[in-house]
């Protein structure tokens, strides 16, 4: 495992951006996860202002073998044109060694949808929310971030989920909205005026951490929390304090009715500002 762990580190990222119909397909709900770590390689410049490039034989790659990416691409759409993958971009020791864009609508300097990816900056704003003392710890019941909207519990147990079992997924809440339940939780949510209000009313099946369980509502209750902690929403906070200073502009997000970013997913970066991201966090 260690092993494993330091080639993450010697290849700072390797970004297939992967679109068209595509979801980060749910986990079944599983006992709780145990902490990994490993030791970063710190690249020898930062790309604020654009990745550097390089040849794949510079940074200990192969230039034949990325090719071999690109044919592929062309031989699965040949044989069914409704394969879909619109660009991937390969990054190695801070430096772009391969961009490919497969899809005339999507060029280069063209934002996509994210997805599911979008949950990992999500939890990133809550690390920088407690490092500027908006929000006090992770072990905060996050129901004491809505005190207005407590009367809608209907289990007890709910009051004792933290921002941590939030941010591990590990709530206990029976949400069924990810792909393992056909996101009947999450389209039920969507019907409903107030987002917070529908999570906080559901059942707990288990105490808090003792199960993992892939949740949508999680994350998009992460960026309420931001909202009501902050004084901003959600998208100004990201753009001030993570987009601003990794050189991404121009990023998007859609919003619950109450005016939220919805925090779980329908973020709008391009190929690059998400591997810029992906640098920061292996780092």
């Amino acid at each position: 495992m260690k092993k494993a762990l330091k080639v993450i580190g010697i290849i700072i990222a390797v970004l297939a951006v992967i679109y068209g119909g595509f979801w980060i397909w749910a986990l079944i709900p599983t006992a709780a996860f145990e902490p990994l770590s490993y030791v970063p390689i710190e690249p020898d410049y930062w790309p604020t202002d654009g990745f550097r490039t390089s040849s794949p034989e510079a940074q200990g790659m192969n230039s034949e073998t990325l090719l071999e990416i690109k044919q592929f691409v062309d031989d699965a759409r040949e044989k069914d044109p409704t394969f879909s993958i619109d660009s991937i971009s390969i990054y190695r020791n801070g430096y772009q060694v391969a961009d490919f864009y497969f899809n005339p609508l999507y060029p280069r300097e063209t934002q996509h949808i994210i997805h599911s990816v979008t949950k990992s900056i999500m939890s990133s704003l809550i690390g920088i929310a407690i490092d500027q003392g908006h929000i006090e710890s992770v072990d905060v019941p996050f129901v004491d971030f809505f005190p207005e909207k407590q009367g809608s519990i209907t289990d007890e147990r709910m009051k004792n989920i933290t921002l941590k079992d939030l941010l591990s997924m590990e709530t206990g809440i029976r949400s069924r909205d990810a792909a393992l339940y056909s996101w009947a939780g999450l389209f039920e949510l969507q019907k409903t005026d107030d987002w917070v209000s529908y999570i906080m009313s559901l059942p707990v099946d288990v105490e808090p951490g003792e199960r993992y369980d892939y949740s949508n509502m999680s994350s998009f209750l992460l960026s309420a929390i931001i909202e009501e902690t902050t004084g901003m929403d959600t998208l100004d906070f990201a753009q001030l304090y993570l987009s601003d200073p990794l050189g991404i502009e121009g990023a998007d997000w859609d919003w619950s009715p109450q005016g939220y970013a919805i925090g779980y997913a329908r973020m709008w970066l391009k190929p690059e500002d998400l591997a810029k991201f992906g640098l920061l966090y292996l780092q």
